[in-house]
Order: C-alpha cells, then structure tokens, then sequence
C-alpha cells in the first residue's frame, strides 16, 4: 500500500507548475570481460524499485534493451565487454525516483554517453540530452506566415504539414519524406512548415483552414490561398505524386470555382476532389455529374454524402478502390445506428476482396476495419492478429523509420487479445523514445485496462512529464483518471486542476480541438467535486 501512495505522488511532479526535476548520475565500474553500470539518484532519493524501468544501453555498438524494474537497476546493471582495449558506451533510461522519507514518487529520463579503457577502473559518464531527432529536418518553426515571406521572395509555394507526434501517419510522413534528405529535391518547389498541432501556435492556422485530422498537408500560394490538400498519408509515392501535380498545377481551389467550364474531362474527377476537399461541394457536383464513368461518379458522391445505396455500388463494383472509401464508412456512415448487418456483410466481403490488391500496411488497416465490423461470436480477434502479423512485415528494424508504426501494431496486438504482444512493442518504442509523450501514455492506457493500476500511473506520470499543449491536457485526464480508479479522488483533483490551470486557451470561436480536451477535463473535474464544495470553478 506504502508503494502505491509513493508512486501516486508522482503524478503531482508531472504536471505544468509543480516541481522540478533534478539529476540522476551514472557511475561505470569495469575490469576484464564485465562493467557494472550504477545509477546515482540525488541525495535523499533512491530508486523506487517497484516502478516500472525502461530503456537501453549500447557497448561498443552492441544494443541491449531494457524493460525491467527499479530494483533491477538499483542492483546495478552487469554488462559484458567485448575484447579491446577501448570502449564505448551509451544509454539512455526512464524509470522513477522516491524520496528516502516516502514523501514523494517522481518520474525520471537520463541519457549518458562514455568512452573508457584500461584493466581496470571507475568513472562518471557524461549527461547528455537525448537525441531521437536527429536526422530529421527542422522545419517545425510553427510559423507559416514567415514561410509565406520567404515563398513570396524565393517564387515558391508553400507546403504546410498539420501534425502531431502521438499520430503515426504523420511520423510516417516525416521519416518516409519531409525529414528524408533523398527527398530534398522533391521539396525544392515549397517552403515547408511542419506545424505542431498540440502547440498553441497552432491554433489560428488549424482554425483558417479548418483542420479536422492528422496529418493534413496543405499545398498553398505564397497568399496562404489552397493550391490543394491531403487529408492521411498513403505512402511516399503516392505523396510525391501529389506534390508534384500540384506543383504543376499552382492553381489555387477558388480560381477554379471560376473557370469550372474550362475544366478538360480527363481532370474533372481530379479537381472534384479538390473542391471536394474545400467543402466547396455545390461546385465539385457540377463536375461530378460531367464524369463518364459510374464508378467514379460514385465514389466522388461519397465523398460529399455517404448513403447506403452509394455504399452498394462501391462495395460491389469498387473493391479495388475499397482504401478510397472505407475510413468514411467507418468514421460516418457506419456511426449511425441503424445501419442492417447485410451492409456490414457487404464491407466484409469488399474488404477481403481488396485486401491482396493493396500495400501491407493497407491490407493490415483493412484487416483492422474487418475486425471491428466482425461480431464478437465469429471471433474478431482472428482477423486483428492477421492484420498484426501484415504490419510486422513493414517493420524496417530503424526505430526513427519505424517511430510511426509501434502505436498502431501494439493497437492490432491489444484488439487481437495479446495484451503482453501490445506492451512488448510499446516498451521497445520507448527504449527508443524515451522521452516522447505518445507511447508513456498508451502503455498507460493498456496497462489500466488490464487493471494494473500502480504500473499505470507511473506510464501516465512520464506520459504528463513529456506532454505539452493538447497532449498536456490528454495527460492530466489520464493521470487522474488512473487516481480515481486507484480511489485518490483529492489526488485526482489536484490533478485536473492544475492541468486546467495551465493550459492555454483558445480564443473564442478558433475551431479547434482543444476544446474538446478542456471540456474532457471540466466534466471530469465537475463529477469530482462534491455539490456543496464552493472551490470547484
């Protein structure tokens, strides 16, 4: 009980306000063959040793991985040497720290760096910051009125990359393109501005172009008027296609609203979409019905106004083009109620005629898709784990090319009942992420539905600590609603409280999601606060 109130404590340490962290050490003993590696908390502190320990640790350019406890740690970790009379080594780990007096519990991230020799000896490493970036291109300035400056000077467009790290589209996005130097040429014609999506700055620019989901990539002029938009990422050819089409095209979505009767028959299925993607649908019906072919006059309807005799005719004559509309099925017209099982058996069917006529990681959304439309007495977890076993086949074994791929496999694994396959692949994304919010908090997620409660709350707790803007938000209502089902209801409060507190607001009217979040953490507040309690705001 003693260590689930410590490690309780440590969610306070983690949100914006409170206390700071100080500094861990890492002292390396060797002689011939073996090194202890010790980790020295501050003084007054020690390693809490039922917490949960991640991390790894390279010697001479050999990785081990480690996913263990704080006691493990505490012991000192035993490493082999390989022969040679130099060595390097490196690390970096998360885990948590407790107060010698049990007061408090807090997280705690640490990456060193060392080259030592000798028979026989004893040193310090060095601290580092933790570099998980560092190949990447730095185009996340926030700033796409500065880029529209420089396009105007330089005769460019600009290309505007609406995302956030928790989503793995998007950091497919940027390994597979914008942070791959084999692209540079590619994006020569734009100025590019990666924007953050859970940063406030975010907040006027996701508001003016109306952005719903991540990744929206935005081709503008240097006016900031839309060029075109892509909502997902469906790889890197099909991505470079679309850029260089709307480098060739530079005609902006409202030009063409003027000159719809120009418009050649072969592209008009082309630029409906492109309306289309504008909410500009009165215009993109007026080309729709000038296109030949039924299939495609359909599918375009679609996209304006799903029904089910629409679903009818892609799902029978459009099963190779089943990726074209199957996330509107799931996200719109499948959301209602009334929706009869002979229209799900319909998209089961087109599914898995489609599954072998697109790429691995299509096929493995697909064999998601199938599952959630599969009823639970005809064993749905089948086609989860036929979709895992797709999507492992797409790993590259580079953590930085695979950062995008963990969260959605340790999805798959968790839907296909294979809880421990889940947290396997979520530990080794924070072996090598660290520091990043996204996977600390869907091991947290995984975790407290499986009712393990104290692990929980240590994940959610380095979740809060690596959390900024909206993903601050998402880990305070984590991080307490881990307290509340541990029965620290105060804890809880306290919690959500400051996580409000800090947040940044909106201004009123910007169309944002934060919102939604704020109102996440207001009603879960509001269901804590007992009526006669005048404090709650």
């Amino acid at each position: 009980m003693k260590q689930i109130l410590l490690i309780s404590a440590m969610c306070l340490l983690a949100v914006p306000g409170l206390a700071a962290e100080q500094r861990l050490s890492i002292e390396l003993r060797w002689q011939p063959g073996t090194a202890v590696l010790k980790l020295v908390p501050p003084e007054g502190e020690h390693v809490a040793p039922e917490a949960s320990a991640q991390g790894w640790v390279d010697v001479d350019g050999t990785r081990l991985s480690l996913d263990t406890d704080g006691a493990f740690l505490a012991r000192g970790l035993s490493l082999t040497l390989p022969t040679g009379k130099t060595h390097q080594l490196d690390g970096e780990l998360s885990l948590a720290i407790c107060a010698d007096d049990g007061s408090t519990c807090r997280p705690a991230s640490i990456a060193f760096t060392g080259s030592f020799s000798g028979r026989r000896g004893k040193q310090a490493l060095d601290l580092v910051v933790p570099n998980t970036t560092a190949t990447e291109t730095d185009h996340s300035d926030n700033d796409p009125a500065a880029a529209m400056e420089r396009a105007r000077a330089a005769g460019k467009l600009v290309l505007l990359d609406f995302g956030a790290e928790w989503c793995p589209p998007c950091q497919l996005l940027a390994a597979e393109v914008l942070d791959d130097p084999n692209n540079t040429e590619d994006l020569a014609p734009f100025e590019v501005v990666e924007l953050d999506a859970d940063s406030p700055a975010s907040f006027p620019w996701k508001d003016r172009y109306n952005i719903g989901g991540y990744p929206t990539v935005m081709i503008t002029d240097p006016e900031g008027a839309v060029i075109s938009r892509m909502l997902g990422y469906d790889g890197e050819a099909a991505f470079l296609a679309w850029l260089d089409s709307a480098a060739q095209s530079q005609a902006t979505v409202a030009s063409l609203v003027d000159q719809l009767d120009t418009i050649p028959e072969a592209d008009r299925g082309h630029v409906a979409r492109r309306l289309i993607g504008e909410g500009l649908n009165d215009a993109a019906r007026t080309l729709i019905a000038q296109v030949a072919d039924p299939g495609e006059r359909a599918l375009l309807e679609f996209q304006i106004a799903p029904t089910l005799d629409l679903l009818e005719v892609l799902a029978t004559d459009q099963q190779g083009e089943v990726m074209e509309w199957i996330w509107k099925v799931v996200y719109e017209l499948f959301q209602q109620d009334d929706i009869p099982e002979e229209s799900r058996a319909l998209v089961r069917s087109a599914i898995l005629g489609g599954l072998q006529q697109v790429k691995a990681e299509q096929a493995a959304e697909l064999a998601y898709v199938l599952g959630d439309l599969t009823p639970e007495d005809q064993h749905p977890e089948h086609s989860f784990a036929l979709g895992a076993a797709i999507y492992r086949t797409t790993f590259t074994g580079d953590p930085q090319a695979d950062r995008g791929r963990y969260t959605f496999l340790a999805t798959l694994l968790t839907r296909a009942n294979d809880a421990e396959g889940a947290l396997a692949t979520l530990n080794e994304a924070i072996s090598a992420f660290p520091n990043e919010f996204t996977y600390h908090y869907e091991r947290a997620s995984l975790l407290k539905d499986q009712d393990r409660l104290d692990e929980a709350l240590a994940s959610a707790s380095l979740a809060a600590e690596h959390a900024h803007g909206d993903t601050a938000l998402r880990a305070g209502h984590q991080v307490a609603a881990v307290l509340v089902a541990l029965g620290k209801k105060d804890e809880a409060k306290k919690v959500l409280e400051a996580s409000l507190a800090a947040a940044k607001r909106p201004e009123e009217g910007q169309k944002v999601r934060t919102w939604r979040y704020l109102e996440f953490l207001e009603t879960a507040l509001a269901d804590l606060v007992a009526p006669n309690d005048k404090s709650a705001p």
